[in-house]
């Protein structure tokens, strides 16, 4: 039986999927921040340039990770912060106003800034230039400059970033225009929950699971116990982006993905009668943990939860069954557009398996917990539209038979009972649904094998399988 099926899954979703987003949102904004390797003491940085870079990193919850931006530019820009020779920047309706500290910097702007070609100003949260944590862009088409006040007042209007960075591009052939973004050690979603099942069957994520919690009953024959179930998991990711405006086309998107996860789910059936039946829980909505650029790009994982179940015991019978399965390090470097390019490492699970069974039956109890991770992308209010991402299933192929007395457990009874029992090793491996062929009497045959599949995917362009296993882990006869 499928013990515990336990699947990992990142998406990256384009911004439509907000429209399914009901759940707990957490955003980590990014605020603009001078480069590292910037040095505000140059003039060169008053000249206007067609490639510039950018730099943001976490804003007051003191997110780890950090977001560098470069821009190539159909028309050249100035970075207003990156001159520590600007004194203020004030913004109009209509007009930039830069002012200076000093007659060189102010005759340096003069000689480079040019009447008949348009350039390009960078704000950062400058006089009423842009909203917190955001940087305006501005198309200047003209300026006149106060010598005295050491000021130059540009005439500009304030564009977004995918009209200035394409502007007269149309014209020329030869322009380029290009945003390119890094993402390193971004957080992903830290999430050690414990999940209640209301009686609707709808999982709260916010709450705590109560022992011995009864997910369901007819009434009559059934009742099903969720004992425990605990879920915990931390995603890391890392990427780059190239977007083309000229063409309006995705050139390269990647990310590099660090995945912890693990799964503790205890679940026990009280059968009356020979009973065969599927059930699963799932919750209302997602729970998403963003890293945010204001005006820019919008990504991160959304959290969602389901528990499911199969059962076919052919008599009466109480069956308990356990599962916990720990991926400490799983690592994917995933290419949204090449498949070629998309690999694995580490995924090395541990796993733990319970099972008791207290009356003689042929039992099938498949359990399994679904993790979803949603990986949403959003770039400049949507101008992105795809998705992607990895599968992960680890899980538990479980069959058991009992002939005999009752009360009868693997790797869960009692010590004084489990020293009666006599353990011997059954070769070739025996069918679980025939009677026991390693006992006349009494006994419990039990048959396990551990699976792992991790599946990667980029939904409009391409789907494979990175790695599979399957691992014997028991084949055992009980008797007594």
């Amino acid at each position: 039986m499928k013990l515990l099926s336990y699947t990992l899954f990142l998406a990256s979703l384009l911004a439509s999927t907000e429209a399914r987003r009901g759940g707990q949102e957490t955003v980590h904004k990014f605020k603009p921040c001078p480069r590292p390797e910037g040095d505000t003491t140059s003039r060169k940085n008053l000249v206007p340039q067609k490639e510039v870079h950018l730099a943001y990193d976490s804003a007051e919850d003191g997110a780890p990770g950090s977001i560098e931006m470069k821009l190539l530019l159909t028309n050249p820009a100035v970075v207003l912060e990156d001159a520590e020779d600007i004194s203020g920047v004030v913004c109009g309706d209509g007009f930039v106003n830069v002012s200076f500290s000093n007659q060189e910097a102010l005759t340096e702007a003069l000689e480079d800034w040019t009447e008949d070609k348009a350039f390009i100003l960078i704000t950062n949260h400058l006089g009423n230039c842009d909203s917190k944590f955001e940087r305006g862009f501005f198309l200047a088409d003209g300026f006149e400059a106060n010598a005295d006040a050491l000021t130059i007042k540009v005439s500009a209007s304030k564009q977004g970033l995918d009209t200035i960075a394409k502007f007269h591009a149309l014209t020329d052939l030869t322009i380029t225009a290009d945003l390119r973004m890094g993402f390193a050690s971004l957080p992903g979603a830290t999430l050690s929950k414990r999940v209640t099942l209301d009686p609707s069957m709808s999982i709260t994520i916010s709450e705590g699971l109560d022992p011995n919690t009864v997910l369901y009953t007819d009434g009559t024959y059934f009742t099903l116990t969720a004992n425990e179930a605990e879920f915990t998991t931390t995603v890391t990711f890392s990427g780059y982006l190239h977007y083309n405006f000229l063409i309006w086309k995705l050139e390269e998107l990647y990310f590099d993905i660090d995945a912890s996860f693990g799964a503790n789910l205890t679940i026990s059936a009280d059968v009356l009668a020979a009973y065969t039946d599927t059930f699963k829980y799932s919750p209302g909505s997602l729970s998403y943990d963003f890293v945010s650029v204001p005006g820019i790009v919008k990504l991160g994982p959304g959290l969602d939860f389901a528990i499911g179940a199969d059962f076919d015991v052919s008599a009466a019978v109480g069956v308990t069954a356990a599962a916990g399965v720990t991926i400490p390090n799983g690592n994917v470097h995933l290419d949204f557009l090449d498949s070629a390019k998309t690999g694995t490492s580490g995924w090395e699970p541990q796993y733990t398996a319970i099972a008791n069974i207290t009356e003689r039956a042929q039992v099938g109890l498949d359990v399994h917990v679904n993790l979803t991770l949603e990986l949403a992308f959003e770039l400049l209010g949507g101008l992105v539209d795809l998705s992607a991402g990895i599968t992960a299933t680890p899980g538990f192929d479980n069959q058991f038979t009992l002939l005999g007395s009752q009360g009868t457990g693997i790797a869960g009874r009692d010590v004084e009972e489990t020293k009666a029992l006599v353990a011997k090793d059954v070769t070739p491996v025996l069918d679980p649904r025939k009677e026991l062929a390693c006992t006349e009497t009494n006994g419990v045959q039990l048959v396990t094998d551990f699976y792992f599949k991790l599946t990667a995917f980029a939904t409009q362009w391409w789907s494979q399988e990175l790695y599979s296993v399957v691992v014997p882990l028991l084949n055992y006869c009980y008797a007594w």
